[in-house]
């Protein structure tokens, strides 16, 4: 969902206490619950909040750098506190090709093409169509990883690719148009997504999770920045109001900060297969909300499309649940 970045659970070289190991078989305390619940509805309000903004006539690529910078403050100011500010710069210097290609596909190729898809698409179509991404990165790590694909990621892939063409195709009808082009750089936007979930995997084998996420931020802005210029910021700033700079930094301190330091606060003592589910939560929220605040108009059919996506997703993931060796890979997105 946003802000976004690649999460995943792989053994931690530099693990060093039993508190830190997940614990499979360990409930979720209400603490946690909350934790989790919490940043899924940051993550799926962030989606018609963003649609507002653009209806406001802030400009795409504006929002997601004013958004992105706003929320690297307090990130960097976390890290400091925890005394992981050279750790991380370490990393940053050890595998800077890596995270390179981690901010690139994680946070500014997904963040153009989303938020310029958004200006033609609805909230909550754009958040069941960035649902299907896990889906994508079966698919990629099928092709480049050349992981096993058993029966259950076969159905469950081709459920939900179906569900998505259907959905950006308004049931199969709409092959042009604005609303087509809007629904089709979303989906190239969850696509870009499964690239960094992909990324990750050799990235998580060294470094935590959270140190993943935030150096993908702090490579992918600044490349946002320079697409910048596109928009004229110099007189695009000053003209953005109250009401918008109240959005932005709502987006940049809840999905960006916030349900971010929860969601992995969280995964450092649960596995990722018993939290993963709530992921799926983040489009009915994002309908919910965009319905009874934002009062966006809902289709049957997008309903049926959205059970049929988040359906074939869960099929497709099962597989991993079912297996004890090996990561679960899926990506947070930063919508």
């Amino acid at each position: 969902m946003a802000d976004t970045a690649a999460i995943s659970r792989e053994s931690k070289a530099n693990i060093t206490d039993g508190s830190d190991i997940p614990q499979p078989n360990q409930p979720l305390s209400p603490k946690a619950l909350f934790a989790l619940m919490f940043a899924v509805f940051c993550w799926g309000l962030s989606f018609p909040l963003i649609k507002e903004a653009l209806d406001l006539g802030i400009l795409p690529i504006t929002l997601a750098v004013l958004r992105y910078t706003i929320g690297l403050i307090p990130l960097i100011l976390y890290i400091v506190i925890k005394r992981d500010l050279m750790p991380m710069m370490r990393a940053l210097r050890d595998d800077w090709k890596l995270f390179l290609a981690l901010g690139l596909v994680g946070i500014t190729f997904p963040n153009l093409l989303q938020n310029y898809g958004m200006v033609w698409t609805s909230a909550h179509v754009s958040s069941i169509i960035q649902a299907s991404g896990p889906v994508f990165t079966i698919i990629l790590a099928l092709i480049f990883l050349h992981e096993h694909l058993g029966m259950y990621k076969i159905i469950g892939t081709v459920l939900a690719i179906i569900g998505t063409l259907l959905l950006i195709t308004d049931g199969g009808v709409i092959f042009t148009g604005t609303t087509f082009l809007g629904n089709l750089l979303v989906m190239l936007s969850a696509i870009s997504y499964a690239f960094s979930s992909i990324l990750s995997k050799k990235s998580l084998e060294k470094y935590e999770p959270l140190t993943v996420a935030i150096l993908s931020i702090l490579v992918g802005t600044p490349f946002l920045a320079v697409f910048w210029v596109i928009e004229n910021p110099v007189e695009q700033v000053p003209r953005i109001s109250a009401y918008l700079w109240s959005i932005v930094i709502i987006l940049a301190i809840l999905p960006g900060v916030a349900a971010l330091l929860l969601w992995f606060t969280v995964l450092k003592t649960r596995e990722v297969s018993r939290v993963i589910l709530f992921i799926y939560l983040i489009p009915v929220f994002a309908t919910a909300i965009a319905y009874f605040i934002f009062d966006e108009a809902i289709k049957i059919s997008t309903v049926f499309f959205a059970f049929i996506i988040i359906c074939g997703v869960m099929i497709a993931q099962y597989e991993y649940r079912k297996r004890k060796e090996g990561p679960v890979i899926t990506a947070i997105q930063h919508p």
